[in-house]
């Protein structure tokens, strides 16, 4: 019905780097750095609701901190709504997961699977850009 989506379990040791998150509308999280090492968050901040994300980590359990995918939405027709399920899915758009990837094929077995989407996101593989401010490249 909606599904308009590339999305992929990357290899979970892969990510290293800063992702950057506007928000976290269910979590009621603004402003999200996440600091990923060899796939791994090693460190976060927020602007609002440090305390609230540090939580949800701690309660969740098993590979909760771990890179567990990377979607690419393809679908021309959609619009954001401010909400993560349809949000990942418009043309432009692109969201990194953590936590569980197992449906997937990923390796990932947690209590938790959390979607962080991108709005015109710049997204670079093996240092070539494969989407520039939402746009293919």
């Amino acid at each position: 019905m909606f599904e308009k989506e590339v999305c992929v379990a990357p290899v979970e040791s892969s990510a290293n780097g800063i992702l950057v998150v506007a928000q976290l509308r269910d979590y009621n999280i603004r402003g999200l750095k996440l600091r990923f090492e060899e796939g791994k968050i090693v460190s976060f901040k927020a602007e609002k609701g440090s305390d609230t994300f540090k939580k949800i980590l701690e309660k969740a359990e098993g590979d909760k901190d771990r890179i567990a995918e990377l979607g690419i939405g393809i679908n021309y027709g959609m619009k954001t709504i401010g909400w993560n399920l349809y949000d990942e899915k418009p043309l432009g758009t692109a969201h990194i997961a953590i936590g569980n990837n197992i449906h997937l094929g990923g390796v990932n077995k947690a209590s938790i699977h959390i979607d962080f989407v991108l709005h015109t996101p710049t997204i670079k593989a093996n240092d070539k850009i494969i989407m520039d401010t939402g746009k293919p490249s």
